[in-house]
């Protein structure tokens, strides 16, 4: 649905890393009113979210290497956004304990 907007959300964790995909309908304009995000659900109603593993403190030795560690993440969420969001979907990786080691 070209109305809608995406979002994507990595969280690397220290035993693997997950991307989620969430979308949303275009904002009323009523200042008052929140945006209704929801995460993307496949045809078979499961959460639209893949894991790898290992977690990216495994980067900890060759930190140049993390675009590549996400890639498989991104690349699994860009084939659920359409080509024509790309551009302007926001992307947030969120980093806890696995980040404090690189």
């Amino acid at each position: 649905d070209p109305t809608l907007n995406y979002g994507l959300v990595v969280d690397c964790g220290s035993s693997g890393s997950r991307i989620f995909v969430y979308f949303w309908p275009r904002h009323n304009g009523n200042p008052h009113d929140l945006l209704d995000i929801k995460q993307m659900r496949d045809r078979n109603s499961q959460p639209v979210v893949k894991k790898i593993k290992p977690g990216i403190s495994a980067m900890a030795d060759t930190p140049e290497h993390a675009s590549d560690y996400l890639r498989p993440l991104l690349s699994f969420a860009a084939a659920h956004v359409p080509v024509k969001k790309h551009k302007e979907t926001p992307l947030y990786i969120l980093c806890t304990a696995g980040m404090r080691l690189l």
